[in-house]
């Protein structure tokens, strides 16, 4: 994949790697990804769903994240109640392009940092979405790439990237399967602004609450 993906560059310079790292030139070293607060992330999920299973007057008792937005944040609430989140009220809402299964964009039109809604209809698992939208992105030209994935119950945490001729996204994403497919949630960012913004795009897929 690789080679071919080398073919189709129009500027390339080939480097031999082995002597450079002859000459003592060694890798550089990636800053973690935070797994460990991804894995708490899905530990809350699997309590909330655990709460779920209670009694209505204690599920109220329990409930985090359900109440009105915090001060400066705005929440999406899905259309037929699938899903909801919060996201900061600055925030732009785009035209989310259907055709790769996004049905809602919202963005900071500064940082490019935001949020996607998407649904794969018919789709049985997650990994089964996530293929699925890969594929649309791959017919409009950009190639959708996993880092890493994670499960916990019925919930799925990725964090991937997207290359594409407009530049490389990279972000987190939540799928969850409903009735007649799969929901997800992605925060995300351009890869040269990642690392600062990854905290940030965690906070807001931490109030992502699935119905």
């Amino acid at each position: 994949m690789a080679s071919e993906d080398l073919q189709k560059q129009q500027f390339k310079i080939v480097m031999s790697v082995q002597q450079y790292r002859g000459q003592g030139y060694a890798s550089p070293e990636l800053p973690d990804v935070d797994l460990d607060k991804v894995k708490n992330m899905l530990v809350s999920r699997e309590r909330e769903a655990t709460n779920r299973q209670q009694p209505p007057e204690r599920r109220e008792a329990q409930a985090e994240g359900n109440g009105p937005p915090e001060q400066g944040m705005a929440r999406f609430e899905h259309r037929a109640g699938l899903v909801s989140f919060s996201f900061p009220d600055s925030w732009q809402i785009g035209q989310a392009p259907q055709q790769l299964g996004i049905t809602w964009r919202g963005y900071d039109p500064s940082t490019l940092v935001g949020m996607d809604v998407i649904e794969v209809p018919k789709a049985t698992s997650a990994n089964a979405a996530i293929r699925a939208v890969a594929q649309a992105f791959a017919k409009a030209g950009a190639r959708i790439e996993i880092e890493d994935s994670r499960k916990q119950g019925e919930l799925t945490v990725v964090l991937g990237r997207t290359r594409a001729a407009s530049g490389n996204s990279e972000w987190f994403g939540v799928f969850h399967p409903v009735r007649g497919g799969v929901i997800g949630v992605a925060a995300g960012c351009p890869s040269s602004s990642f690392q600062s913004n990854r905290p940030m795009l965690l906070q807001l897929l931490d109030t992502v609450r699935f119905q």
